[in-house]
């Protein structure tokens, strides 16, 4: 996959909006959507999985953990989000 597909596919997830259909909502739900297609025989259920497993899944999970980290610092004192 070149990185141009990888930027566009980034930038459609980044873009999206509540009312765009999810396959995934939580962060466990997308660690594990590429397992669903892992022993696929179809060709196109096989770039599937290579798309999800190598480029889709690391960037949403990375987002979500971003996202999380930062909703979990709007509820707890400053100090100890920043390690202090």
């Amino acid at each position: 996959m070149g990185d141009g597909l990888t930027t566009r596919l980034t930038s459609l997830y980044k873009n999206c909006t509540h009312s765009t259909p999810q396959i995934c909502s939580t962060l466990s739900e997308w660690e594990h959507i590429p397992e669903r297609f892992k022993n696929a025989t179809h060709y196109s259920e096989k770039a599937l999985y290579k798309l999800l497993k190598n480029h889709i899944v690391p960037a949403v999970v990375a987002d979500l953990r971003v996202s999380k980290a930062t909703s979990v610092c709007r509820f707890v004192p400053l100090e100890r989000c920043l390690g202090n």
